[in-house]
């Protein structure tokens, strides 16, 4: 793979959400090899398959033993490459939906404030006073401080604490990227979106939604973005 086919590559993975990539494990200049040990390192839990020749077997078997899919021999038969892919990308929906429940659950395991200080009884008495409100909640305060919390605390004691918590960190995701996660997209709206993903207002939907690090969006989302923002947030409490 040379260098401007690799950095396509990579500048797909950063921009899309994929599913699964399959990559020839032996190319010229950086090979597939390569491509993975980067995928490794900036999204583990993505699907890959190898494809090799007969005398690459050796190294195809390693890389399986270090996390790649699955590997096949050249000339793939397509037949079989079709079923392998639809269990990659069966295993990549499944690590997904165990990460967001994984996430959920500490959510629950940590959304209790609890202390007796004047500080931490008039935080409690400011939630109290605005977590039935319909209302968009603005949290300010430095990294660590605890902004995450404080929306844990507020949809959880609220009226929609039987509904979904989304949470969503803005400055994980360049502009496009968490358009597409926030509103989702339907099939064929764009050349890798091969089937229909709910945005995470839908998931949010008479829940609360948290935008972590919302200035980071802010900054870069165009004025029809914000409007659609807007229009989402009429049926969630929105705490930014």
């Amino acid at each position: 793979m040379n260098p401007f086919l690799l950095n396509g590559a990579i500048s797909i993975l950063e921009g899309s959400n994929v599913d699964t990539v399959i990559t020839d494990i032996r190319m010229p200049g950086k090979d597939g090899q390569g491509l993975f040990e980067f995928i490794l390192k900036k999204e583990p839990v993505l699907s890959v398959i190898f494809l090799t020749s007969h005398g690459n077997i050796d190294l195809a078997v390693d890389a399986v033993s270090k996390g790649v899919f699955h590997y096949i021999v050249k000339p793939p038969d397509y037949s079989r490459l079709k079923g392998v892919l639809a269990r990659a990308v069966e295993q990549r929906q499944l690590k997904r939906e165990i990460e967001r429940l994984k996430q959920k659950l500490a959510v629950h395991s940590r959304h209790r404030i609890t202390g007796g200080s004047a500080g931490i009884l008039k935080i409690q008495k400011i939630i109290n006073s605005v977590r039935d409100s319909d209302s968009n909640v603005l949290v300010n305060g430095e990294t660590g401080t605890g902004k995450e919390l404080i929306a844990c605390a507020l949809h959880f004691g609220s009226i929609r604490g039987k509904n979904p918590f989304v949470t969503v960190n803005c400055a994980a995701m360049p502009g496009p990227l968490l358009e597409s996660e926030l509103f989702g997209y339907e099939k064929g709206a764009f050349t890798f979106a091969g089937e229909r993903r709910a945005g995470r207002f839908e998931e949010a939907c008479a829940g609360t939604m948290f935008l972590d690090e919302i200035i980071d969006w802010v900054r870069q989302c165009s004025q029809s973005c914000s409007g659609l923002c807007r229009k989402a947030t009429s049926s969630l409490a929105f705490c930014i």
